[in-house]
Order: C-alpha cells, then sequence, then structure tokens
C-alpha cells in the first residue's frame, strides 16, 4: 500500500513541475499587448464611465482611466478632461468641443453639477 502513495506523490510531483513550466504556444488574439489600443464604440465607452462612477470612482478619475483605455483623439480627449476637471477648470471648460467628446460631456453633466448617479 505504501508502494501505491509513494507512486502518486511522485506523478503528482512531476505534473506539477510540467505545469509550471508550461507556456501557452499562442496568444488567443483577444489577449492583446498592453501597448495595444482599440476603437471603443461611443455606448460601450458611456457605459463604461457609468459604471465606474456607479462603482464609487469620481468623475475626472473614471474619464482618466476610460480615456487610457479608449484610443486616438476621442481617448486623448477624455484624459483631457478629466485632467482639467482634477485642476479645478469648470466644467464647460474642461472639454473640447468635438461631435462624440461633446455627447459624453452631455451625458454626464447633470452629475457633475447637481451628484445624480450617472
Amino acid at each position: 500500500m505504501t508502494g501505491i502513495w509513494t507512486l502518486t506523490a511522485a506523478v503528482c510531483a512531476a505534473e506539477a513541475m510540467w505545469l509550471k513550466q508550461w507556456r501557452p504556444v499562442r496568444v488567443p488574439a483577444d489577449l492583446a499587448p498592453a501597448g495595444r489600443v482599440r476603437e471603443l464604440p461611443l455606448p460601450l465607452v458611456l457605459e463604461m464611465l457609468s459604471v465606474a462612477i456607479r462603482q464609487g470612482s469620481s468623475i475626472p478619475r473614471a474619464l482618466i482611466a476610460v480615456g487610457d483605455i479608449a484610443a486616438g483623439e476621442f481617448g486623448a480627449g477624455l484624459r483631457s478632461a478629466g485632467e482639467q476637471l482634477n485642476k479645478g477648470v469648470s466644467w464647460d471648460d474642461a472639454w473640447p468641443d468635438d461631435g462624440d467628446l461633446a455627447v459624453v460631456r452631455d451625458a454626464f453633466a447633470s452629475s457633475w453639477h447637481s451628484g445624480a448617479s450617472p
């Protein structure tokens, strides 16, 4: 009986060592490298901001975080607006007058001014 337990322990140890050294052969396409950024649809951006704010993040912090994820000028605009709000700039002055950014600005203006839930 002792031989079976010794053999089982040896097999488990060998498998543990194999699993520790195992690496996937390829990385799935969904797991993009950190430097790779994708264009995000506006409804998804609005939902991400809304979720971040409902979970306790401030509006400026949510804008900065989602701006880091979003691509291009749109993401940079979100980040810039969040940083401007953190510096004490007024809501309307913190935002550039771009199309999609104006939608985000208008969607969260009442939350900023009155503290209402997004």
